[in-house]
């Protein structure tokens, strides 16, 4: 990680290790797998970490991070924390089971963001891509277009996924024509920093099981 307060200054920014996908991610239960953590967070915007230290102006964060394990390496979703976003030795994984372990497989991709409610909740939200029903390396199905939200209400202690899809592998252009297509993976919300709103939704689009080239597919959401 590193941080800088202008894109001019990242170049010279500090870099320091604030997640290792070789001592996360390492499952010796599991043929030693060791897969890329897919970890991402969001500050919390009201907490303020103590010390103040680093470029997260110290303000905490909470994420969600991707460990492979079962028999078949599947993706499970865990909780990754750090007391102040800017310090990397405050960032610690979390491999319990507070995240719902969804059948089969599991979810990748996280893109986190908070949201707060009418009445002043602050909601941690998570949108990524679903392998609830397979995984792109299980045969015979293959890959699977879904998309899962999750939720955390008590600052990313705990979370839960939404009953419905975030979204799937139908997409309607403006001009009314369908396409259904093999894979929407890497989920981005593009959200108005004004007011908060998301705008749109930006996908790494697969067309065909056959096709061996992905784009980005960005769909409006209203």
């Amino acid at each position: 990680m590193w941080s800088a307060s202008s894109a001019q200054g990242i170049s010279k920014a500090k870099r320091e290790l604030a997640i290792s996908a070789f001592e996360w991610d390492y499952d010796p239960l599991h043929n030693g797998a060791i897969c890329d953590t897919n970890a991402a967070g969001a500050i919390n915007p009201t907490a303020a970490a103590a010390g103040g230290g680093g470029g997260g102006a110290g303000k905490s964060l909470v994420g969600l991070w991707r460990r492979c394990e079962t028999d078949h390496l599947h993706t499970v979703p865990h909780t990754v924390a750090a007391a102040d976003a800017g310090n990397a030795s405050t960032y610690a994984p979390n491999i319990s089971t507070n995240m719902p372990f969804m059948s089969h497989a599991g979810a990748e991709d996280p893109m986190v963001y908070t949201a707060t409610t009418d009445d002043g909740q602050l909601i941690f939200h998570a949108i990524l891509h679903d392998e609830q029903i397979t995984r792109c390396a299980d045969a015979p199905v293959g890959c699977f277009p879904t998309g899962r939200h999750a939720f955390s209400t008590d600052v990313g202690r705990t979370w839960d996924y939404s009953a419905f899809d975030a979204y799937n592998g139908t997409v309607e252009y403006t001009d009314g024509s369908v396409e259904v297509y093999y894979l929407r993976a890497r989920p981005h919300l593009l959200v108005d920093p004004k007011t908060g709103e998301i705008e749109a939704l930006s996908n790494g689009l697969r067309p065909t099981k056959a096709s061996e080239y992905v784009y980005t597919l960005v769909q409006p959401v209203g």
